[in-house]
């Protein structure tokens, strides 16, 4: 199912493409563009004890990150893919791709 969602994807700013994929022995690989952002997990708890609660954000940062999610989900729904989040600490990652 990730596969083929993630081929239904295409291009976007905001959501990782697949480069390849390839079977191995013992397992599946995805070869996916490159994210030099980090985890938005670890910015959002940057500085918090533990790294659990997420520190407040300015309006424009909130903003910024919620218009990036919101295109990337109208354009994944558009393409007839309903939800493709399976661990967001994983998956959601800052910065452009390479």
């Amino acid at each position: 199912v990730e596969l083929l969602s993630l081929r239904r994807a295409g291009r976007h700013a905001h959501i990782v493409s697949l480069v390849d994929a390839f079977e191995l022995p013992d397992a599946f690989a995805l070869v996916l563009d490159l994210c030099t952002g980090g985890e938005l997990w670890a910015f959002l708890t940057a500085g918090s004890p533990h790294g659990r609660r997420p520190r407040p954000l300015d309006e424009a940062t909130a903003q910024r990150f919620a218009r990036e999610m919101l295109s990337a989900v109208s354009y994944m729904h558009a393409r007839g893919v309903a939800f493709m989040v399976d661990n967001c600490s994983t998956t959601a990652r800052l910065g452009s791709r390479k």
